[in-house]
């Protein structure tokens, strides 16, 4: 089992492509994420940095994901002691720029966020047990 503080171990990444077609099952759970809660997606991966939205929303469009993602989070300056600080404070700084009263992100890296769901094995993603009905009670709950 992961710690909060722990990366994917190599062993956990092996065989892992940059463009790895998502998991049918993950998509089908997504996609019912998406309509019970009519959320949107915005990307924090490190795709944002060698793709672009379009072509970030063909992938998603063409593995089955019902929506296509709106945004991609802006990188933040700042020396931060581990990258999971850096990517919060990308999302925080999205969230607040854009206004937004209801939100979940949805990770297998730990972040210390009010809205966070912690997919903690990187290979299961949101099929983990639970995990989408977690996510679907922080986008419905008011914030």
């Amino acid at each position: 089992m992961r710690t909060k503080t722990s990366l994917p171990t190599s062993e956990e990444l092996r065989g892992r492509l940059p463009w790895e077609p998502f998991d049918p099952e993950c998509v089908a759970i997504l996609n019912r994420i998406l309509a019970t809660t009519l959320a949107d997606i915005v990307i924090t991966s490190d795709w944002k940095h060698s793709k672009n939205l379009t072509d970030i929303g063909d992938f998603y469009a063409a593995h089955g994901v019902i929506k296509r993602p709106i945004d991609v989070t802006s990188d933040v300056n700042g020396n931060f002691e581990r990258y999971a600080l850096r990517r919060t404070a990308e999302i925080q700084q999205w969230v607040t720029h854009n206004d937004v009263t209801a939100w979940c992100a949805v990770d297998d890296l730990w972040m210390d966020l009010d809205c966070f769901a912690w997919a903690q094995d990187p290979h299961a993603a949101i099929t983990a047990p639970g995990l989408a009905d977690h996510i679907i009670e922080t986008l419905l709950a008011p914030y």
